[in-house]
Formats: C-alpha cells, structure tokens, sequence
C-alpha cells in the first residue's frame, strides 16, 4: 500500500509540474528576447512580424496543453487502473499470505503431534524389542529343553527297545524252563506211575532228554575212566612188593589180592569207596 501511494504522490508531482502555474499566457506579456525574431544581422525587433503570430503560439501551447492533459488523464487513468489491480493483487496475496501462514500453523500443530507420536511409537518400539528379545531368549531356552527332550525321548525309546528285546528273550527262557519244569515233573513222576500220561508227551520228553541222556552217559564214563586210573596209580604206589607181585599173579581180579600183609579186602574197598570208586568184583558189603 505504501508503494502504491509513494507512485501516485510521483503521478501528481508530474502533473503539477507540467501544467502552467498560471492561466494563459495573456498577449501583452512580452517575449523573451532569445523568442523574438532577429534581424538578419543580430538586431532585436521591438514588435512581432505580424501580428496573428501571437495567436497561433497560443493556440500552439494551448493544444500542447491540451495534448500533455489527455495524455496525463490517460496516463491517470492507466494509474488507477493498475493501482486498483495492485491493490486487489495485494489484497490476494494478502489473503494468501495469511492462509500461508494459516498453513504453517497447522503444519506446525501437525508437526508437533507427529513428533509426539514418534515419540510415543519409538518408546513402544523400544518395548517391543525388549519384549521381543525376552521372548527371543525363551524361546532359545524352550528349543534348547526341546533338543533335550527329544534326545531323552530317544535315548529311553532306545532302552525300551532293548528293554523289550530282554523281556522277549527272558519270556522266551521263561518258556523253555517252563517246558523244563514241565519235563522234569514228568520225569519224577515215576514213583506214582506213568499210566495217566500220554505217549505224545513221554515221546516228546525222551526226545529232548535224550541228547542230554546221552552226553550225560558219556561223561559219566570219562569220569569213571580217569576215576579208576587215578585209584589204581595210587594203591599202586602204596602196595608193598610182595603185594604188587601178587596183583601180577592174579591179574584178572582187579585188586583181590589174599595177601594180608598191607592191605586187607575191607581197607581197599573203605579207600576205594574214599575216592568214589568200587572195583569190579568186590562186594558193597562187607
């Protein structure tokens, strides 16, 4: 605004300065002495040439005049137009500067509450990735029991497997003593008779018992093989000469020898039956 009136103020200047501080100039005013005619050698006239050249200068300044008004209302006029719309382009920017500042205003408002709210998401976020890593190390600590757990559960699936193979190996012995027991109740049972048994089970138990009937048999005669040796080399080595001589004489009766001189019959039959060996031929009975 202050602008527009420092322009006019100029406008106005102009224009009193261009228009005559007094009215027309009247026809007695005397020229200027450089407006008079000159003489050809220099010689100022006291009096115009003629006299309508007066008149004509008037008409000139007053059509000069005249020019320099139309074009100063014109240039008037222009001036207002252009300050009206200066001052309705200055009352637009007006109101855009104050909704500008409007704007910013908000945008300042809006700017703390978004600051706000940062803030307050920056704490949650810091909450939430200390809760995340507590819950992070619980879940670490849950995989780990997890691992454990699963290696305990293999390791007692492995001992159930073994558990169970030993169980079906006992219940397997279980069922051979029992089959055993049942044989060997068999067996004693022949002092109240076998006429309640049947013969599939007398067959099926001579069947099994015989292989270790057998080997029984067998080993009892080693026994009694080494059993003999051993007994002979001893009375061998306790009998006097003269009774060697008659073991020598009576070669087929094994150890009945009527020489009473170290031994008798019943202290050979008491020594043999020590070392539970009776030679054959003599007499349990004494």
């Amino acid at each position: 605004m202050e602008v527009e009136h420092s322009a006019d103020e100029d406008f106005w200047e102009r224009v009193s300065s261009a228009e005559p501080s007094q009215g027309p100039t009247p026809l007695h005013t005397p020229r200027s002495p450089s407006e008079l005619p000159q003489s050809p050698h220099g010689v100022f006239l006291s009096q115009p040439a003629s006299i309508d050249e007066p008149l004509l200068l008037l008409d000139e300044d007053q059509e000069r005049h005249e020019a320099e008004r139309v074009a100063l209302n014109e240039e008037l006029a222009e001036a207002r137009r252009t300050g009206k719309a200066d001052r309705a382009a200055a009352d637009a920017m007006a109101d855009k500067v104050e909704e500008l500042q409007r704007g910013r205003a908000d945008s300042d408002r809006e700017k703390h509450r978004l600051e706000q709210e940062n803030e307050v998401l920056r704490l949650q976020l810091k909450d939430h990735h200390g809760i995340m890593a507590a819950e992070w190390g619980q879940t670490l600590q849950f995989q780990e029991r997890l691992r454990q757990e699963e290696a305990e559960v293999e390791r007692l699936a492995a001992k159930v497997i073994e558990l169970q193979a030993a169980l079906a190996q006992r219940d397997e012995e279980l069922g051979h003593l029992r089959r055993d027991a049942a044989q060997w109740r068999l067996l004693s049972r022949h002092k109240n008779g076998l006429g309640d048994v049947s013969s599939d089970d007398i067959e099926r138990v001579l069947e099994e018992a015989g292989p270790g009937l057998a080997e029984l048999q067998s080993e009892s005669r080693a026994r009694a093989r080494v059993a003999r040796s051993q007994l002979r080399d001893e009375l061998e080595q306790q009998l006097c000469a003269v009774c060697r001589d008659a073991k020598k004489a009576y070669p087929l009766d094994g150890f009945m020898c009527e020489v009473q001189c170290c031994f008798s019959p019943a202290s050979i039959y008491v020594f043999a039956k020590a070392h539970d060996f009776i030679p054959p031929g003599h007499n349990r009975e004494l």
